[in-house]
């Protein structure tokens, strides 16, 4: 759902040792560099939400959730299989906590989908779901999100794989335009539905769909978010290493979107204003929203 707050845009050092890090306001534009020794393995993040970083210690094949402000760490149970994507519910301190790592198929004569699931607060180890003689075209895949009850991941065609909670069942749905296909895409949540924005080749957002399933096929409608009728008032932050929706609450800012990209400076994409970033963060950071 979308927060009352606009996220700060964390800059997580992926380097083994690197302990310097840092926060930026897209608001205010406002650095603060950061020392953070728990960070200090070299990592990878494979998803953010609420302040926590779902991350992945190359050095020690661990996987634990972090808050870079709070500097609070869970561990997960190690797990077996190399990760493709994962993403969370929800702040491990909330009731309904539950962490998604998707495995894809590695070899062309393996077409097995590997989906481990594991609540924080009740389970002790990884639940393991695996699916056999899936679509054997549907075998990539880097993003994935959590809606009402599913998870969501697309393939380079914009075909929707889909993998359903409470019943533990897994689908490919083809996509009813044949033509579009997703690439650079960011997966988003809000208010129970499923958005992809389209960026192009210079980082830049050229497009946002909304998600539509209906007859077993899906359809990327496309949003328009800078109508003048748009009463949401809604600012979407976009990023490789997850997205989240706020309302403005200045109903005159008209900021639409925001992507979180490394470039000569903070590329504010279809924004009023662009952002210029610290000389101290290169390439060799990587940009989450928290």
């Amino acid at each position: 759902m979308a927060s009352l707050k606009t996220p700060l845009l964390f800059y997580l050092g992926t380097f083994s040792g690197e302990t310097t890090h840092g926060f930026l306001d897209p608001v205010t534009g406002h650095f603060n560099v950061v020392q953070i020794p728990e960070l200090e393995c070299q990592v990878d993040c494979l998803a953010s939400k609420d302040g926590w970083l779902l991350l992945s210690s190359r050095e020690i094949s661990s996987i634990f959730l972090f808050n870079p402000i709070t500097r609070d760490r869970i561990n997960l149970p190690w797990r077996n299989r190399l990760i493709s994507a994962g993403t969370f519910t929800a702040a491990p301190t909330s009731s309904d906590c539950t962490i998604f790592i998707m495995s894809m198929p590695i070899h062309p004569l393996n077409n097995r989908i590997i989906i481990d699931t594991f609540t924080v607060g009740s389970d002790t180890n990884w639940t393991r779901h695996g699916f056999s003689h899936v679509n054997p075209d549907f075998d990539s895949t880097w993003q994935v999100v959590y809606a009402a009850g599913s998870l969501y991941c697309m393939d380079l065609k914009g075909r929707v794989g889909t993998f359903n909670v409470k019943d533990s069942t897994w689908n490919v749905i083809p996509c009813k335009d044949k033509s579009i296909k997703i690439w650079k895409l960011h997966l988003l949540e809000f208010n129970g539905e499923t958005f992809a924005a389209k960026r192009g080749c210079y980082g830049s957002v050229e497009e946002l769909f909304k998600l539509k399933i209906a007859d077993d096929l899906s359809e990327w409608e496309k949003e328009d978010v800078n109508r003048d009728d748009n009463d949401d008032h809604v600012t979407y932050c976009l990023g490789d290493y997850g997205s989240s929706a706020t309302r403005n609450l200045n109903q005159r800012d008209n900021k639409k979107l925001i992507v979180a990209s490394h470039g000569p400076k903070f590329d504010g994409s279809c924004c009023s204003k662009s952002i210029c970033e610290s000389d101290l963060f290169s390439c060799a950071y990587d940009r989450v929203w928290i």
